[in-house]
């Protein structure tokens, strides 16, 4: 999840980035509208305003490395460890 940046962390990144909240009540406030079948269009110095826009900047794959590092590490020695005591299993077996 942490390479393809859909996990939890990434989740609360994207609820934490700038934005986000404005863009939320702006969206809420026009639903308001719609149900209750108020003018949706902007008048007078509205127009001039613009919706807040929220633009999420995904993190670098470089980064989502890093972050996987440590389980990279521990699924390689866990490898090592399993096959090394396969194989001394393996070898010391009596076929008699």
């Amino acid at each position: 999840m942490t390479l393809a940046r859909t996990g939890v962390d990434d989740f609360d990144r994207f609820l934490a980035s700038s934005g986000l909240q404005a863009h939320l009540y702006e969206m809420d406030q026009l639903q308001a509208r719609r149900e209750h079948q108020l003018p949706v269009h902007r008048t007078g110095e509205d127009q001039d305003r613009r919706y807040a826009q929220h633009i999420y900047e995904p993190q670098w794959l470089s980064r989502s490395f890093v972050r996987t590092i440590p389980d990279f590490a521990l699924l390689t020695v866990m490898i090592i460890v399993f096959f090394v005591g396969a194989y001394v299993s393996f070898l010391r077996y009596d076929v008699r």
